[in-house]
């Protein structure tokens, strides 16, 4: 199950980075927010999909 998890965050991730990509968005402080986002989101719903 944690291994699905992760799975499942890795590839939002990926999404995120090919639509700032896309954008043109290669700006360290970009990634930085979005993956301080991600890492909020990891926290705050991660427990809750494994009760």
């Amino acid at each position: 199950m944690m291994f699905l998890i992760v799975i499942m965050f890795a590839i939002i991730y990926v999404v995120i980075v090919m639509i700032g990509a896309t954008m043109g968005m290669y700006d360290f402080y970009f990634y930085l927010i979005v993956s301080i986002g991600i890492m909020w989101g990891q926290f705050m719903f991660g427990p809750k999909i494994v009760e």
